[in-house]
């Protein structure tokens, strides 16, 4: 009989302003070269005001020797971005320390896969990286790397005027209300797929040219 995964919930990487950040980590079994695996860390996907880390797809990806942290983040009711992105970054630091324990993955191959709004805080986490307004400061664990040697970003949203035309009455009632929560002011203010980047201009994290 083949030995299961071992499967280790809600465990908590950071509690911020008294809410708290929890994971899941699933384990391959240990067999022969997987005793040490490398990690995917998961984003779930939800608009960024709904989901969990219980919506985990990667399954499949436990026989063939990968680990999986999936990750809780707070959603856009709780906290505006770039809170999402923090938070993830704050996950990866904590995974990466508490390797140190032995919790049974390779620190340094670390991939991170979101979907949907699950792409933003995983995707553009890691392209950022470096920047003082996006690493932030939650949890404890601040010394480790939040740096990834690979993405997986599926389908993430993106928002511009002429999409914005294009949508449905249903897409809009989606996409509206969602970038509202998320940013704090109406979508057509971050009219262009670079308004992350455009953030990042307005906190003076990147010099225009």
């Amino acid at each position: 009989m083949a030995a299961e995964p071992t499967v280790r919930r809600d465990i908590e990487f950071a509690t911020v302003e008294g809410h708290r950040l929890l994971l899941d980590l699933y384990l391959p079994a240990a067999e022969g070269d997987v005793a040490s695996p490398p990690l995917v860390v998961w984003v779930h996907g939800g608009a960024w005001r709904a989901g969990s880390k219980k919506d985990m797809p990667l399954g499949f990806l436990l026989p063939h020797g990968y680990a999986i942290a999936s990750v809780d983040y707070r959603l856009s009711p709780v906290a505006q971005f770039p809170a999402q992105v923090r938070d993830i970054k704050a996950a990866i630091r904590f995974l990466r320390a508490s390797q140190a324990g032995n919790c049974g993955f390779k620190a340094d191959r670390v991939a991170i896969a979101g979907s949907s709004a699950g792409g933003l805080p995983g995707g553009f986490g890691q392209v950022t990286n470096g920047h003082a307004a996006l690493e932030g400061a939650v949890g404890e664990h601040l010394d480790p790397s939040s740096s990834v040697q690979a993405i997986v970003d599926l389908y993430r949203p993106t928002i511009s005027a002429p999409s914005l035309k294009q949508s449905t009455p249903h897409g809009l009632s989606v996409r509206v209300p969602a970038f509202e929560l998320l940013l704090g002011n109406l979508p057509e203010q971050a009219s262009s797929p670079l308004w992350p980047v455009r953030w990042l201009m307005s906190t003076r994290m990147i010099r225009r040219c």
